[in-house]
């Protein structure tokens, strides 16, 4: 079953280019982009993709505050999402955390290790529903050897 996509990114050349470098992996596909909260928000609700890879930094509403709305629209079955940013300091990361957000990849990013996520997100996620690991339930989606791939991902180490 192929892992569905939304991307959300004020730039448009960034949404195309990641467009194309996930529709050339097998088993994801791209259902919408949006390039605004106001889009991500109402895309999310009726294309119910698995995967949301947001910005946090757009003009209006940012990131932060769009995952909330987005998770309070479907709390318990609720798409993964994956802030792709700009913003990587610690500050950064807990805000995305805090705001509902499973994984945090700072811009640019190495794309095997963007691929190696979204797989293991998707594969944690048919097996632990999003709301049983923030309610602390269930055992998170980032365990330690993610997070080790996150940071070394976000440091530009491979």
């Amino acid at each position: 079953m192929a892992i569905r996509c939304l991307i959300v990114d004020d730039h448009t050349l960034f949404r195309e280019g990641l467009r194309r470098l996930l529709e050339s992996e097998p088993g994801i596909e791209v259902v919408g982009e949006a390039r605004d909260a106001s889009e991500a928000i109402d895309r999310a609700h009726f294309l119910k993709p698995d995967v949301v890879l947001m910005d946090i930094g757009m003009p209006g509403m940012d990131g932060y505050e769009t995952g909330r709305r987005i998770r309070a629209r479907s709390p318990d079955n609720g798409p993964i999402l994956i802030a792709l940013t700009g913003w990587g300091k610690e500050e950064d990361k807990r805000r995305s955390y805090e705001s509902g957000f499973d994984a945090h990849m700072t811009k640019p990013f190495n794309s095997a290790l963007f691929n190696e996520l979204l797989e293991t997100v998707h594969a944690a996620r048919s097996f632990v529903s999003p709301q049983a690991v923030r309610d602390g339930h269930a055992v998170p989606l980032r365990t330690k050897a993610e997070s080790e791939t996150v940071l070394r991902t976000e440091s530009g180490r491979v």
